[in-house]
């Protein structure tokens, strides 16, 4: 499939879970489509490189990162409005650390959730709707169309198969 149908295809599809996801966490609906536009961009940008079984937790977590930047950007444009000048950044060592262990952990979280969903389908889709789509336990148990008991358990299993497969992995991560 060329690259112009399988983003056209992704589009139509998870368009409106982008929107939803973005004004749930903004409730501004101008912010939420400028948000979904983004993540489509980005999408469009990133499209060969993303494996197709992970593209809506991509999507999803790429709406929670733009989600984070328009409160960063409004809580900066509201202290500016007080009078303060505004401050260009500049990168410096410290900060070009900070987003090359960004990169790596991204990288390590993919990773993990690629091969937990290789595992074990139903802990990914608990995983995915709890600490990606961030629902409430009950929320995620009802769209996933399971109990809360199952819910729980599943994650708990994935939890545990989750540390014991990368925690080593992660530590090291973190100390190099």
């Amino acid at each position: 499939m060329i690259k112009e149908q399988r983003f056209t295809q992704v589009y139509r599809r998870r368009k409106n879970l982008i929107l939803r996801y973005a004004y749930s966490k903004t409730q501004d609906l101008e912010a939420a489509e400028e948000i979904c536009q983004d993540v489509f961009l980005h999408y469009y940008e990133k499209i060969e490189q993303i494996q197709e079984d992970l593209v809506k937790a991509w999507l999803l977590l790429c709406a929670k990162r733009k989600c984070i930047d328009y409160w960063r950007k409004r809580q900066n444009r509201q202290e500016s409005s007080v009078g303060e000048t505004a401050v260009l950044e500049v990168i410096s060592e410290n900060n070009l650390e900070r987003v090359v262990d960004h990169v790596i952990q991204e990288n390590f979280a993919w990773k993990i959730l690629g091969e937990l969903r290789q595992k074990n389908e139903t802990w990914y889709q608990v995983i995915e709707a709890v600490c990606i789509c961030e629902m409430e336990q009950e929320e995620a148990a009802a769209s996933l169309g399971i109990s809360v008991q199952v819910l729980r358990a599943r994650l708990f299993r994935a939890r545990k198969f989750i540390r014991q497969e990368y925690l080593k992995e992660y530590k090291d991560l973190l100390d190099s």
